[in-house]
């Protein structure tokens, strides 16, 4: 899964910076001839396209818990993402700042979405890696994890 959050995180970059070379010169003009619009989109994508790996990384992440048999998974950090970051955050910074608190709303939730994402990541790499750990040395996971007395004691 990190190679997925690298190539996320890569490709984002990649897209940001040729968005904001090209985006107020070739591509919003194609989309609007109104310079107030393409003056919006610009603002927008100054402020956002920055934080694209975020989203990227829930991206890459939901499709590997669908890969790894986890729908639900994938699902909470998929909606989760747009519920509790990107909608509070929005509305927030519309009430705060307009137009602008949105973008900056917007582009926060990415950013933590991505921060929750490398949490989930790394946590998951350290439960396959405790996985692999017990099934050479043929131990529980729980136990070369040190989760194995916990749950004994709370059992007993």
């Amino acid at each position: 899964m990190w190679w997925c959050c690298g190539i996320a995180f890569g490709w984002t970059l990649i897209v940001s910076i040729l968005l904001l070379m090209t985006a107020s010169s070739f591509l919003l003009p194609a989309f609007s001839d109104d310079g107030q619009v393409i003056d919006l989109a610009s603002r927008y994508l100054l402020l956002v396209c920055w934080t694209f790996a975020g989203y990227g990384i829930t991206v890459a992440l939901s499709a590997a818990m669908n890969g790894l048999g986890r729908p639900f998974n994938a699902l909470t950090i998929a909606g989760g993402r747009a519920m509790a970051l990107v909608a509070p955050a929005a509305w927030l910074g519309a009430e705060l700042a307009g137009f602008t608190g949105v973008a900056v709303g917007i582009a926060t939730a990415n950013a933590l979405a991505g921060v929750v994402g490398v949490i989930i990541i790394w946590r998951h790499s350290l439960n396959v890696r405790d996985e692999k750990h017990a099934q050479r040395h043929g131990k529980e996971a729980d136990e070369v994890s040190g989760r194995g007395d916990k749950l004994s004691e709370a059992a007993g």
